[in-house]
């Protein structure tokens, strides 16, 4: 559970960072949500 909340930080803090690039909105929804996707992949195959 503490590398869940970890991870879930580390994806809101760069999202956070990515409001200050030129990529939308989209972009960066997009790129969080593939390494959340990512990221509960590799904590259910553990």
């Amino acid at each position: 559970m503490l590398q869940l909340r970890m991870a879930m930080l580390s994806i809101n803090a760069a999202v956070d960072a990515a409001t200050l690039t030129p990529f939308t909105d989209e972009e960066i929804l997009a790129a969080a949500n593939t390494n959340a996707t990512a990221l509960v992949d590799a904590l259910l195959l553990n």
